[in-house]
Order: C-alpha cells, then sequence, then structure tokens
C-alpha cells in the first residue's frame, strides 16, 4: 500500500509539473509579443528615416471679408544619423529634419534633435526642452503630462493620452496592421476646433500627424460659418529602410 502511495503522489507531482511547463510555454510567447509591441512603436535605429507630404492651410476669414485660404505643400524628412550617451546617461538617437518643395527639390536641413526610449516612455530632445513622446504600456486612455521635465507656465501645461490602440490604419498606398493615436489637445464645440493628434505605427514610427486650430465665424443665422485659423497635416509618404 505504501508503494502504491508514494508512486501515486510521484505521478501526481509529474502531472502537476507537466501543467505548469505547458502553461508556461503557452503564455510567454503572448507575454513577449505583447511586451516588445510597446517599443516598436517607437524604433531607433541608425540609418531609418521617414518621409512624409505636409500640408499647411492658413484662413484669413473675418466678419468683414472672406479670402482663399494660403495653401503651402512640401516634403518633410525625418532620419536618423547617429546615437551617443546623453546628459542623464541613455542612449540617444541624433535626428535630422530636412525640407524640400517637391520630390524633384533637393533637400535642405532645418532642425536637428534626438530621440531615446526607455523600459517607461519615449522621449524626444529639441533644443532645451525635453518631451514624454509615449509612455509604456500603450492603453487605451492612459495619459501623462509629455510637458513632464520642462519649466512651464501652468496655464499652457497640456496632456497627452491613447485615444486609439493597436489599430489597422492605411495611407494608400501604405498599410499598417497596427498603430496608436496619441491626442496631445482637443477642445471642439460649435465655435472652436483646436486637436493635435500624433499616429504610430509598429516597426516604423511616427506616420502622422494632424493639427487644427480653427474657428467658426458666425455672421447671421442663415449664412454658413467661415472658418479662421489654420490647419496642418502631415502624412507618411515613404520610410527606410525597408524591414
Amino acid at each position: 500500500m505504501l508503494k502504491i502511495r508514494k508512486s501515486y503522489f510521484s505521478i501526481n507531482r509529474l502531472i502537476v509539473f507537466a501543467s505548469v511547463l505547458v502553461l508556461l510555454a503557452s503564455c510567454k510567447p503572448d507575454k513577449i509579443k505583447v511586451y516588445s509591441s510597446f517599443y516598436q512603436y517607437y524604433p531607433l535605429a541608425v540609418g531609418n528615416y521617414q518621409i512624409y507630404n505636409a500640408d499647411s492651410i492658413k484662413y484669413f476669414n473675418s466678419l468683414l471679408s472672406v479670402k482663399p485660404p494660403d495653401t503651402i505643400r512640401y516634403q518633410v524628412m525625418d532620419s536618423i544619423q547617429s546615437k551617443f550617451i546623453d546628459g542623464t546617461g541613455q542612449i540617444s538617437y541624433r535626428v535630422q529634419e530636412s525640407v524640400r518643395k517637391n520630390s524633384s527639390s533637393a533637400w535642405k536641413i532645418v532642425r536637428a534633435f534626438s530621440r531615446s526610449i526607455n523600459d517607461r516612455n519615449a522621449q524626444e530632445v529639441d533644443g532645451n526642452n525635453r518631451y514624454i513622446k509615449m509612455i509604456f504600456p500603450v492603453a487605451q486612455n492612459s495619459n501623462w503630462n509629455p510637458d513632464l521635465y520642462n519649466t512651464t507656465d501652468s496655464a499652457h501645461i497640456i496632456s497627452a493620452k491613447y485615444t486609439q490602440v493597436h489599430v489597422p490604419y492605411s495611407i494608400q498606398p501604405l498599410n499598417f496592421d497596427s498603430t496608436v493615436v496619441v491626442q496631445l489637445q482637443s477642445d471642439t464645440n460649435l465655435i472652436t476646433y483646436i486637436i493635435n493628434n500624433e499616429r504610430y505605427a509598429a516597426r516604423i514610427g511616427l506616420i502622422g500627424i494632424e493639427h487644427d486650430s480653427v474657428f467658426n465665424i458666425v455672421d447671421s443665422i442663415n449664412a454658413p460659418p467661415a472658418i479662421s485659423g489654420f490647419r496642418f497635416k502631415q502624412t507618411l509618404s515613404d520610410y527606410g529602410p525597408k524591414k
């Protein structure tokens, strides 16, 4: 009887041990997949670049006159040139921003800034200002202060949050299997429409910016409102190196 009981407990232990192994084996790939996806939205490597089409529209309307908008179209390229250790001890990447009128024009360098990433957030440093572009893990409606490291008038501090997470998106002819939207500012009503969104795609990074700051001017009940203010849109047209 003792031998049988010992065998019984040994078999039970083997069953439990095997069950634990199966459970760990089944959970591990999912955990790695989810954990990795947080960082794929902000990939940093020397040689990465993104080319965007940019549209900037300025509206000059008022109660006294309605004028056609002033539209400027051009291209922007962000390219990672090198990496270095910054003043905080983090590995950072130097990004060069260039602009040109169209695809047949020469690029002109307009500024340089840096980006870095750690297990808590993704950061961008422009001049003396350090901004938190994303926080980890990526989760719907998670919010943060992008201006945390800067000395800013409290009246101008904005908040950021994720309004869309892990959703497919298309900018023809480009298709992205997973993107997130960071909303930096939003104030919409019958008179005001202010919104500032950034969209990031897995394994590519920033693929779009939408910034609207417009106001409806109503001079009578029946007349359609005139728009004053400006709109800016930047959308990805090419990137590399292709993964």
